[in-house]
């Protein structure tokens, strides 16, 4: 599994400028900034904050791989390491559901690093974490994935 620095969840408070990325200068952050920290991190892709946030990032960034509507179990077949996987929140912290929001800019997003597992930022841990993509359906409904990681794909 990848080492990548930990922080505690702020929403918000990502994503950073290059200088902060390259210094690790942050505690704090959000999904975004998980997404961002990662690529940069283990695959040396910077994506400025307009790349990172919604609704651009989703309607511009990256090409899909699982479409709207399409998202169930099987997709994981599909996804690599460093997709991006785009979700909407349907339990909260106490595990209570929570209703469903319609805003592309309001989804959640998550790194999937292979094998069944996933980095993200989450109000759930209140920190940066890795999970089981079982233990990420519960909390989340996932849309949709996008790749990042190949020429042409912006």
């Amino acid at each position: 599994m990848h080492k990548l620095k930990k922080f505690n969840y702020k929403f918000d408070k990502g994503p950073l400028l290059l200088n902060q990325l390259e210094q690790e200068d942050f505690n704090e952050g959000d999904c975004r900034l998980a997404v961002q920290y990662y690529l940069y991190k283990i695959h040396n892709l910077y994506l400025k904050p307009d790349l990172i946030l919604n609704p651009k990032a989703y309607k511009k960034v990256g090409k899909f791989i699982v479409k709207e509507k399409e998202f169930d179990i099987s997709s994981l077949k599909k996804l690599q390491e460093g997709d991006i996987i785009y979700a909407d929140r349907i339990r909260d912290k106490k595990d209570i559901k929570i209703s469903k929001k319609d805003w592309i800019i309001r989804l959640h997003s998550a790194i999937y690093l292979g094998n069944n597992k996933i980095f993200h930022s989450t109000i759930v841990d209140r920190k940066s974490s890795y999970w089981s993509f079982n233990k990420f359906l519960k909390y989340y409904q996932p849309i949709t994935a996008k790749r990042v990681l190949e020429k042409n794909s912006f």
